[in-house]
């Protein structure tokens, strides 16, 4: 059977040169990809997910975390998560792969790391505490106008210390009521804190 197919892959090559078409060898001198990676078998049973296409106008590591948590789930390996990302950039980021040196990526990390410093300014900057500050309850506006946007942006902050948003929460509410009721409940995390301003809001 084996060589059977070794047959068949001969005649294909004969027939693909006969007719002046590319052959996988010429294929591979333009592909970015080192022969290892191209080499690469398809997981058995594998089918391509639903990954959403990337255009380069946003984050790109928020595309690159999407990619390869859907792709682990189905047991891709290195070769294969390179194989399969292309198919997930579309305008500016397909134009950028096309550019990519023939023979030059064997690694899905380098390729990660090289899509990210290509769109670096397409990344958008990252939450901190200092950023909700900006969130200030004004004099006439209902405290749950005020806390809704705060909730929303504070979800986007890695890692925030409960302590801090209860801090900037209260400095940036107008009702002393408000702040009596959150810092006698002493919050310990970000759900507990929004739950103290929701019921104080609902009475």
């Amino acid at each position: 059977m084996l060589r059977r197919i070794e047959e068949i892959d001969h005649r294909i090559e004969e027939l693909a040169n006969d007719q002046g078409r590319p052959t996988s060898n010429t294929f591979s001198r333009r592909s970015p990809f080192t022969d290892n990676v191209l080499g690469t078998l398809k997981p058995k049973g594998f089918k391509m997910p639903s990954v959403p296409q990337y255009d380069g106008t946003t984050n790109p590591v928020d595309h690159l975390e999407t990619f390869i948590t859907i792709m682990l789930l189905h047991g891709a390996s290195n070769g294969f998560f390179c194989r399969a990302f292309p198919t997930t950039l579309t305008g500016a980021a397909r134009d950028w792969y096309s550019r990519i040196k023939p023979n030059s990526i064997s690694i899905f990390v380098d390729f990660g790391d090289d899509l990210v410093r290509h769109f670096m300014s397409s990344r958008r900057p990252r939450k901190t505490a200092a950023s909700l500050m900006a969130i200030r309850q004004e004099e006439s506006e209902p405290l749950k106008t005020f806390v809704s946007p705060f909730h929303r942006e504070a979800l986007q902050v890695p890692n925030l210390d409960p302590s801090a948003a209860t801090n900037v929460l209260l400095t940036g509410a107008k009702s002393n009521n408000f702040r009596r009721s959150v810092a006698r409940r002493n919050p310990q995390s970000l759900a507990d804190l929004m739950a103290g301003a929701e019921e104080f809001i609902s009475v």
